[in-house]
């Protein structure tokens, strides 16, 4: 009975995502007994990479802000992240059966056959307020 009771846990997390991973860590560090609850087989949430017969498909986002608070987080962990920045010029994208060019800016986007006029004409605009901004 004795031996039961030092092993329960103080704090329970449920899910096993970034941020269910960092919590658990962060309180074990301050010697919190912690039992984590994940759903799934694998742990890592949406920031997860599938392997499907040598093809690497995002399961959710994967980007961080260099100076950002979750690579601040990462960091204080000891965790340093691979990979590279993304780039977009030189990409493409699959509309319809048709390789398409990705757009990587106002030329290309206007360019591109991805896009109808109208979502050329949508995105010119939003790119106007974000400039504003």
């Amino acid at each position: 009975m004795m031996v039961r009771k030092a092993l329960e846990p103080d704090v329970a997390i449920i899910g096993g995502g970034i941020g269910g991973l960092a919590a658990s860590i962060l309180l074990a560090r301050q010697g919190r007994k912690v039992v984590l609850f994940e759903r799934s087989n694998t742990l890592g949430g949406r920031a997860r990479t599938a392997n499907e017969d040598g093809f690497f498909m995002n399961l959710g986002p994967h980007a961080l802000y260099r100076g950002g608070p979750g690579m601040k987080l990462l960091n204080e962990l000891g965790i340093e992240p691979s990979g590279n920045t993304t780039k977009v010029s030189g990409q493409f994208a699959v509309k319809g059966g048709v390789k398409h060019t990705f757009p990587s800016g106002v030329v290309s986007m206007l360019a591109t056959g991805l896009f109808d006029l109208s979502a050329k004409l949508e995105a010119a605009r939003l790119l106007g307020a974000v400039a504003k901004i």
